[in-house]
């Protein structure tokens, strides 16, 4: 895909990192937002690493680009992260849509 497909590639990373954040921030409880920050911050720091190692200023160290990697067990751990994400998102907004 080219420049045009890295670009597109590291736009959408942001936007879910970003999102993410915002999740954190909105979360009704502390427990919440610790996980959804934790989430995030491991997401980002495998990003971060990946591009770094990619383009030669990081050390090579065998960690894959999240959602992007072919092995099985990375994938399966990035989804369930990403689960925990977005029921910290779902568990928000429960006491505020009914009242009990």
């Amino acid at each position: 895909m080219g420049f045009a497909g890295v670009v597109l590639l590291l736009c959408l990373f942001i936007c879910l990192l970003v999102h993410g954040f915002i999740i954190a921030y909105r979360s009704r409880d502390r427990l919440g937002a610790l996980i959804a920050t934790g989430v995030v911050t491991m997401l980002a720091v495998q990003i971060f690493l990946n591009i770094g190692m990619t383009i030669g200023l990081v050390p090579i160290i065998g960690l894959p680009l999240p959602l992007m990697s072919y092995g099985g067990s990375s994938l399966v751990m990035t989804f369930l992260c990403l689960g925990l994400l977005m029921n910290v998102r779902m568990r928000r907004f429960k006491s505020g849509m009914f009242p009990s």
